[in-house]
């Protein structure tokens, strides 16, 4: 496994995959080999998922991806042909916004095509019921960018991270490499300040799920969890310009 340890809100890392299925499926972690001069080698795993946990069944698999998660430096599996790529974004209004992908555009191969799907005010479970308009678009990567609007609606984690599973799990199936970003700093948000605990616990479990990609995005907050304020686009949530380049920025990392 590639690693890199970024210095920047430009840097990212990422480790590899673990195949996560629809409810009530058996998550298959399948081995998985990436080099860095020498192989290294992941032993499968298996857990009941269902979309709707009984209390301890949601309890243990929280806390099982929790664990895998802790670590939070950015992770990232080279894609396997640096050939032209088709590049999709699935998020709420961060992605809408569109800016943080045309930055990203920038440091594509030549002959590269990027595409936004983002719908405002949307939470992971509305998010993926897109997923088929992705996948008809054919791209060879996915970012995926949500979960705060579940936070700032009170939704349960377990079924957040089910969603998130899924939708990584069936674009992965379709030859889609998937990089998911940690939701960025919020707590300077009305509804942010108080579910800091909560932002924490889901971007754990995000990196416990093993996406093919993880990008970061801790630095472009303060020690508190609020976006800085030359990222801030004035409501402590949403980035302005510099903030939306920043987001293009580190997600580079996964296409170098």
């Amino acid at each position: 496994m590639t690693w890199w340890h970024p210095a920047s809100p430009t840097s990212n890392t990422k480790p590899s995959p673990p195949p996560i299925g629809s409810a009530g499926e058996k998550i298959e972690r399948s081995r998985w080999q990436s080099t860095i001069g020498s192989s290294e080698r992941d032993s499968a795993v298996s857990l009941q998922v269902p979309l709707r946990f009984p209390s301890i069944a949601a309890a243990v698999a929280g806390l099982l991806l929790i664990w895998r998660g802790i670590s939070g430096a950015s992770r990232v599996r080279p894609p396997t042909v640096p050939n032209p790529r088709r590049v999709a974004a699935l998020g709420d209004s961060i992605t809408a916004d569109g800016r943080y992908l045309a930055q990203l555009a920038t440091y594509l191969p030549p002959g590269s095509s990027t595409k936004v799907f983002g719908y405002s005010g949307q939470g992971v479970q509305a998010i993926t019921s897109h997923l088929s308009e992705v996948l008809a678009w054919a791209p060879t990567d996915l970012i995926v960018l949500g979960g705060v609007n579940d936070l700032a609606a009170g939704r349960r984690f377990a079924d957040t991270i089910a969603h998130l599973a899924n939708l990584y799990e069936t674009a992965r199936a379709h030859g889609i490499r998937v990089i998911a970003v940690i939701p960025t700093p919020w707590a300077g948000h009305t509804y942010g300040a108080d579910r800091q605990t909560e932002t924490q616990v889901l971007a754990a479990g995000i990196r416990g799920l093993r996406p093919d990609v993880v990008i970061e995005s801790r630095d472009m907050g303060d020690d508190r969890g609020r976006i800085l304020p030359q990222y801030d686009g004035g409501d402590g949530l949403h980035p302005n310009g510099a903030g939306q380049r920043a987001i293009g920025n580190l997600i580079s990392i996964a296409f170098k």
